[in-house]
């Protein structure tokens, strides 16, 4: 990589970890910067994200941390029911051929936009919540590391949801809750991606450091501030990344 690539790359990170830390998705601009900056193909991009979604895991606890933020210990055996899943995931996204993870991608990006686009009220920790049995419980988490180890893309999303039944309405607690789960299925489709040799290190590492400034800036953020424009960027992404995958069909 040369100088004005590598700056591309961290500046991408920064919007990726800020991005992910108060919504998700963002996970695909970063797709989108290694396909077109580094002309990565499709499998080794998808892997290369991984320790990008580590690192703003992390940023983004201490972070919150920083702020008085904590997390309880019963999120952190939560969070460990993600990792069948997640090197589940990452094992198929080494082996399947790349027109499934477009396949993947393309699906999840619309229904990203539909999300986006026509959103649901938004939570409140008043709002009534149903017990969720134990069988529930496991099956939530390894869809969520299943998700992660093989598309990872919108798993902040996911991850909001399931946290929305299973812990508090609170978006703050939930944003600051979801650094767990991203922490810990993280961590375990990287080191499964990184044993098949499929994580291209210098640009996972350029990308990694730029999204965790940009998740540690945007957890010390009032995180109702400024969710209208995320929503935006979200909305942007999501085309223009469904626009690229149409180019790709179009030209074959």
């Amino acid at each position: 990589m040369d100088s004005q690539q590598v700056a591309l790359i961290f500046a991408t990170g920064i919007a990726v970890g800020a991005i992910n830390n108060l919504a998700g998705a963002a996970g695909a601009i970063g797709l989108l910067a290694f396909d077109v900056v580094l002309g990565m193909s499709t499998a080794e991009a998808n892997a290369s994200l991984r320790p990008s979604a580590l690192a703003l895991g992390i940023s983004g606890l201490i972070g919150f941390w920083s702020k008085g933020r904590t997390i309880p210990v019963r999120l952190w055996g939560y969070a460990a029911l993600t990792v069948p899943g997640a090197v589940a995931g990452a094992v198929l996204a080494v082996q399947l051929p790349a027109w499934v993870f477009q396949a993947t991608l393309t699906t999840l990006l619309l229904l990203v936009l539909a999300q986006q686009l026509w959103p649901r009220p938004q939570m409140t920790d008043t709002a009534p919540r149903r017990a969720v049995p134990a069988w529930a419980m496991l099956l939530l988490f390894t869809w969520l590391g299943l998700h992660m180890g093989f598309v990872q893309v919108a798993t902040g999303l996911i991850a909001i949801f399931i946290l929305s039944l299973v812990h508090s309405r609170d978006l703050v607690q939930v944003n600051a809750a979801k650094m767990a789960l991203v922490i810990i299925s993280a961590l375990a489709s990287t080191a499964t991606m990184a044993c098949t040799g499929a994580v291209a290190w210098g640009p996972a590492g350029v990308l990694a450091g730029g999204a965790g400034l940009g998740s540690f800036v945007a957890s010390r953020w009032s995180v109702q501030a400024g969710h209208g424009t995320v929503r935006v960027v979200v909305v942007a992404i999501c085309v223009l990344v469904l626009g690229r995958q149409a180019f790709r069909l179009v030209s074959g």
